[in-house]
């Protein structure tokens, strides 16, 4: 047995012990294990090329001439080289003064990392693109295959170059400067173009696109009057999208959004922030049709934002006791309640928010009929010289909802007896009971084992005036047990963090709010947060 260890070294692993080592090490690790001897520098070539990153496009050249130095034929004919399975790559647009950065190019760089290594998954991040320059402007011109993560980080409207195939072309058999020459700089606008999305989604370019992220930067907008109008195949690659981030980018729009929604039924986790383009009637109908089958959703709306004011001044003459829906009005915040229970992490973040989030025209009714004045609040959502009769509250919702739902599983046991009966079977009423609990603990243990979580804030204040921000901590912590809430309020520089049945935890927004959810990011600046709580203060 001594002898046997004695002599055991890292050369006398199995193959799949050395790499199970190597994963849990650093490439810098790697590198150095490597230049201890010739065997482990042929050994660590696997482990040292599974998860590979690149930050630049001389580094990807590199990373094509090692592979096409190490590539050899396969039994089958085939061209294999090192066993790549994940790849980073950083793309800065402006690198050699985007001599390079062309969608002719980098196509043929990534078609010959497809063939080298066919079960490479890549991440390609683009930096300091311009959405109708190169290369971005192009995409609907070439094949990048297994690209399976773009993200495209645009720049703030730089001045870019045209981008049609025969000036592609002229870039990369020519110098581009000659190529551009006689056309001078151009100064591009972004706006809602079919070209931009058919680039993306046409299913031809990207063929193995799972999840895309747009972050535009500041930009001057444009908007034509002649609305794109999509074909039956310009967004089919849309089918295989499971996650689209969209920053705001000017490109979107309603009309866009519209066409898109029906076709991406693999989407599982969206998020729309600050774009100008939106309305919150396409808003609405996004929430209706898309929001039961996503897993996260998030939506952040700037402040400002004329189509968010538009709602807030129509609820003035919106009776809080009707039901709804109403079609003038687009009032997201029972849209969210309604079509928001199943889904697991929910972020919205609106210059609007108000109880209907939390409560139904039932349920307003019901406290309006016991003689609870919940409408205490000034103009901002601050509590005013009347206290929130809090105990009436909980104990007359509690109660109420207690009943419905005993009412609704006493249904849901009837309908499982007569489903089970049009098949020919009988059940007894004690087994359809147990079914229905065992539906209610799975949905617990969901909730328990992925964390859900519900952020809601407002940058400006609530929907209607004399509605309480303190109102809506306590019907938070009325919520399904487990579901983790975040409630802020920006102007008034409050906060909450409640996970029911727990006591609420309150204190300042950019205390319990979490770095990517401060106002420097979700707000215009920090600056003019300061001074819409100045303002709020002098009143």
């Amino acid at each position: 047995m001594a002898n046997h260890l004695s002599h055991a070294n890292l050369m006398g692993l199995p193959t799949e012990l050395f790499d199970d080592i190597c994963a849990k090490i650093s490439q810098s690790a790697i590198v150095r294990l490597g230049r201890t001897c010739k065997e482990l520098n042929a050994r660590i070539q696997g482990p040292l090329y599974y998860h590979a990153m690149v930050i630049s496009y001389k580094k990807l050249s590199l990373l094509q001439r090692s592979l096409t130095e190490a590539a050899c034929h396969d039994g089958r004919g085939g061209v294999i080289s090192k066993n790549i399975r994940d790849l980073k790559v950083f793309v800065d647009t402006n690198e050699n003064s985007g001599n390079w950065s062309t969608a002719v190019v980098l196509g043929r760089m990534f078609q010959s990392l497809a063939r080298y290594c066919p079960r490479i998954n890549i991440k390609l991040s683009l930096i300091n693109a311009t959405c109708q320059g190169q290369p971005i402007g192009a995409f609907g011109t070439e094949v990048f295959p297994r690209i399976t993560h773009l993200i495209l980080n645009t720049a703030e409207d730089q001045t870019s170059t045209a981008s049609n195939p025969s000036t592609q072309r002229a870039a990369v058999v020519n110098n581009s400067r000659t190529a551009y020459a006689h056309m001078g700089p151009v100064r591009k606008r972004c706006g809602p173009n079919k070209e931009f999305w058919t680039g993306l989604f046409n299913g031809d370019s990207f063929p193995d696109l799972q999840e895309i992220e747009i972050i535009h930067g500041e930009t001057r907008t444009w908007y034509s009057h002649d609305e794109p109008k999509f074909g039956s195949s310009d967004l089919k690659g849309l089918g295989r999208i499971t996650r689209l981030v969209v920053s705001r980018a000017p490109e979107l729009n309603d009309k866009i959004l519209m066409s898109a929604l029906s076709l991406a039924m693999s989407l599982k986790k969206l998020e729309l922030k600050k774009i100008e383009g939106l309305s919150y009637n396409a808003i609405s109908k996004l929430l209706q049709f898309a929001l039961p089958n996503l897993t996260h959703f998030t939506l952040h709306v700037k402040y400002g934002d004329s189509s968010a004011r538009d709602v807030e001044r129509s609820l003035r003459h919106v009776d809080t006791l009707e039901a709804g829906p109403h079609e003038d009005v687009h009032h997201l915040c029972p849209l969210i309640r309604e079509y928001g229970k199943n889904i697991q992490h929910l972020d919205i973040f609106l210059p609007y928010i108000c109880r209907e989030v939390f409560l139904t025209a039932a349920e307003r009714k019901k406290l309006s009929e016991a003689g609870v004045n919940i409408s205490i609040g000034n103009r901002y959502g601050d509590i005013g010289t009347e206290l929130l009769d809090k105990t009436s509250i909980v104990k007359i919702l509690t109660d109420y909802r207690k009943a419905l739902s005993h009412a609704k599983f006493q249904q849901a046991v009837k309908e499982n007896i007569k489903e089970a009966s049009t098949t020919g079977k009988t059940k007894a009423h004690n087994l359809a009971e147990y079914e229905e609990d065992q539906k209610k603990y799975s949905r617990a243990r969901s909730i328990q084992q992925e964390r859900w979580t519900r952020i809601l804030r407002t940058c400006n204040k609530l929907c209607r005036p004399y509605e309480t921000f303190e109102e809506l901590v306590l019907l938070a912590g009325l919520e399904e047990p487990g579901i983790t809430w975040k409630l802020g309020h920006e102007t008034l520089d409050v906060a909450a963090i409640c996970q029911p049945p727990t006591v609420a935890r309150e204190g300042k927004y950019d205390e319990l709010m979490p770095i990517n959810a401060r106002s420097l990011t979700e707000s215009a600046n920090i600056d003019e947060v300061r001074e819409r709580r100045r303002g709020y203060e002098l009143d």
